[in-house]
């Protein structure tokens, strides 16, 4: 008795170290605090060019971001159900860090923006947060159909790609119906 308990402590151990282990999602790291007065003697033009360049490094980190995402899911996945090695595969490319802190410096920038009046360069970043909000929420909205085809049909036969194209397909459809209400108002207002 005492030793199947002690194999699923064991077990459970190693799983919840190899879990708190694994690199979290680009979407779910959280900027770190930076200050604004980093960019005080920042002038317009300034500010936008190292947003420029800080957008081209986090676009970078991000990608890495998620790749190690996946790559620790999937070693997660066949660690714990097939070959526990797979767990060593998680250790590394977890950019986190580096995201967390280069969100921040991004945030400071906007702040830097807005203290010094560059409007043109306050309103790229409202225009760039509304699309992050739309990507985010068409995220949601894939993996909340996703959970739904999943539960109807089980998992082999559902696919985030394809649920993708019909979204997509669902949005285009919408905007061609809208196009031709704003063509029907604008005969009958003519």
């Amino acid at each position: 008795m005492y030793k199947g308990i002690s194999c699923v402590v064991l077990v459970s151990f190693v799983a919840v170290t190899f879990l708190s282990g694994c690199a979290p999602s680009a979407q779910s790291v959280e900027g770190q605090y930076v200050s604004p007065m980093l960019y005080s003697n920042y002038d317009c033009n300034q500010l936008e060019q190292e947003t420029r360049r800080l957008g081209s490094k986090v676009s970078e980190i991000t990608k890495q971001q998620e790749s190690a995402a996946a790559t620790d899911a999937v070693a997660m996945g066949v660690g714990l159900v097939l070959f526990w090695p797979a767990l060593f595969f998680m250790i590394g490319g977890d950019k986190s860090d580096e995201l967390g802190r280069l969100k921040g410096e991004y945030e400071a920038l906007e702040i830097a923006a807005i203290d010094r009046q560059c409007n043109e360069l306050v309103a790229q970043f409202e225009e760039s947060r509304e699309m992050q909000e739309k990507v985010e929420a068409d995220q949601d909205l894939v993996e909340e159909r996703y959970q739904e085809c999943v539960d109807i049909l089980g998992k082999g036969a559902c696919s985030r790609d394809q649920i993708e194209r019909e979204i997509a397909k669902e949005k285009q459809e919408e905007k061609v119906m809208e196009d031709e209400a704003k063509k029907e108002v604008a005969k009958t207002n003519n």
